[in-house]
């Protein structure tokens, strides 16, 4: 059965559409991913720079005191960067 011309302009437009909204969301995938990308950075740089900060003070870390820094949340690391400057001991700081 042939379609009519209707058809074949709503066929044609619903599949603009479809490949519009593919379109849009590779970009807004690619977006989000270079959003946490970079905030996965930030986070490892400052967990680096915390982890550096401890044993200037303290000396070296145990694996398991790394591993508990590397797990600390933004808010948990942001904390224990404030905490340090006044931490008698890693022990002070839960470590």
């Amino acid at each position: 059965m042939a379609m009519t011309d209707a058809q074949v302009l709503m066929d044609r437009g619903r599949h603009l559409g479809r490949q519009e909204g593919i379109e849009e969301g590779r970009q807004e995938g690619r977006l989000e991913g270079r959003q946490e990308g970079r905030q996965e950075g930030r986070q490892a740089a400052f967990v680096a720079l915390l982890g550096r900060q401890l044993e200037r003070r303290f000396g070296p870390l145990t694996d398991s005191q790394r591993a508990a820094v590397a797990a600390l949340s933004d808010d948990a690391a942001a904390t224990m960067g404030v905490d340090l400057l006044e931490a008698r001991s890693l022990a002070d700081l839960g470590l």
